[in-house]
């Protein structure tokens, strides 16, 4: 089999060489490492087709469909309250928060309020005609605007037909929205989609079947690049055994049942099961009044806030707080980052979530 990256390579030294003076010189050329992504022959000759109009001749499409599995980086913002990977939209590279409790994979343009250095040109997309998106956030603020179909890579996993939301209007107090990111890969169930009138699936639900196994997970770590898996578990990333939670995935959320809790070295109480939300882009643990107030009870320095003018940083937060649900809380970052969380909606089976402990640093 001819190497890709051989036959690349040559091509970019004979255009070189082409365009380089010949008269009566001479010149060198360096040989440099290429860092490249793992390429599928059969799913790059069906990216030919598609980018033409062309059907996909039926037995390209099944080799282009042949199981898949990879990893993709996921980078803290400032205090670990987002992480960000590298995302391919179109032919963009794109830092995208991955979010569990969103169902929408929407991006910047060069037309988005507040867009950065790294936008999305929707040109390599399909406009889907009178489509239309918006989300609002608790916040009050809103953000919404046009859809798009287009190819979406994150790591090696393909989504060819993937819905893309572009932003033409934001309106938010939230800054990690406005200046903190490139966008949001939703992993959450398909029902929370917002695209009307006809709902967009997630990437995780368009590649499901393509992945070798049909499940992903959440490797956040404190202060460091952690990754996102998929289709496959990490076992050198966690330690012990996984357990499971069967998912209520009624609202679209990866939502499980806590049977109970404990505080610091106390007995485990079991009287009070609640429900909660797990959020890979919320750096908060949220629960129940009741849970928090005893929880702070137990520590003696833990204060409401106060104003002091004093030397040092002004930053303080406990991270465990009152949910602003009454019905369910909400487990973030604060506890993701010391799990390997994974998640698995495949067919046949009532969706669930496991939890491992990570494995420490070597």
């Amino acid at each position: 089999m001819i190497n890709l990256k051989i036959v690349i390579s040559a091509l970019a030294l004979s255009a070189l060489a082409a365009s380089a003076p010949t008269l009566g010189r001479s010149f060198s050329i360096n040989q440099v490492p290429i860092n490249v992504s793992r390429v599928h022959p059969a799913a790059e000759y069906a990216r030919v087709y598609l980018r033409h109009g062309v059907n996909v001749p039926h037995h390209v499409a099944l080799a282009a469909r042949s199981p898949h599995a990879d990893s993709v980086p996921a980078y803290p913002y400032p205090h670990d309250v987002l992480y960000r990977s590298p995302v391919k939209v179109g032919n963009d590279i794109l830092l995208l928060a991955l979010d569990t409790s969103s169902a929408d994979l929407w991006v910047k343009t060069k037309f988005s309020p507040r867009a950065g250095t790294h936008v999305y040109d929707q040109s390599t997309g399909t406009l889907l005609p009178y489509h239309h998106w918006q989300i609002r956030y608790s916040d009050g603020g809103i953000a919404g605007g046009d859809v798009y179909k287009d190819i979406v890579k994150i790591g090696d996993i393909t989504s060819y037909e993937q819905g893309v939301e572009t932003l033409l209007y934001l309106h938010t107090s939230h800054s990690l929205l406005t200046d903190g990111l490139d966008g949001v890969v939703g992993l959450a169930f398909p029902s929370l989609n917002t695209v009307l009138p006809t709902p967009q699936g997630t990437f995780y639900e368009n590649v499901k079947l393509n992945l070798l196994t049909p499940v992903f997970a959440a490797s956040l770590k404190h202060h460091a690049p952690g990754s996102f898996d998929f289709g496959f578990i990490d076992h050198t990333k966690h330690t012990g055994g996984i357990l499971y939670k069967h998912v209520d995935p009624t609202r679209g959320y990866w939502n499980i049942s806590c049977d109970g809790y404990a505080i610091g070295g106390g007995a485990i109480t079991f009287d009070e099961p609640f429900y909660a939300v797990i959020d890979t882009t919320g750096s908060l643990v949220l629960l129940k009044e009741s849970i928090v107030n005893m929880y702070y009870g137990n520590i003696r320095s833990a204060f409401y806030s106060l104003e002091h003018e004093i030397p040092g940083t002004p930053l303080c937060y406990g991270g465990l707080q009152k949910s602003p649900h009454d019905d369910y809380g909400i487990l973030g970052v604060m506890l993701l980052k010391t799990q390997y969380v994974i998640f698995d909606a495949r067919s046949g089976r009532p969706p669930r979530v496991g939890f491992s402990k990570q494995r420490p640093p070597v």
